[in-house]
């Protein structure tokens, strides 16, 4: 079953570039692991410091297994560090 992660990140001021650059770079890492599809990250147009990271899998076990690399949770130490609140993450399905 196809599944997109959502996480939602607001970006503390003057860190963009920072946290863009770690998001292309776990991106990048992602594009290589069983069961990732494709990802795309948008600007909310109200409120630039938000960032919506999209990621479509082949299944949660598949999400799964990224989520807890120790590769992806180092950068994604990094991130956290740029961000004003913890970020938000969910996985859908199709309903």
């Amino acid at each position: 079953m196809t599944i997109k992660v959502i996480i939602e990140r607001y970006i503390k001021e003057g860190a963009e570039e920072a946290a863009l650059r770690l998001m292309r770079e776990l991106r990048t890492k992602a594009v290589f692991r069983q069961g990732y599809i494709s990802g795309e990250t948008l600007r909310a147009v109200d409120e630039p410091s938000l960032l919506t990271i999209i990621s479509s899998w082949q299944s949660v076990a598949d999400w799964e297994a990224w989520a807890g690399d120790p590769a992806r949770q180092e950068i994604d130490a990094k991130i956290t560090q740029h961000l004003k609140q913890p970020e938000k993450l969910r996985v859908y399905t199709a309903g």
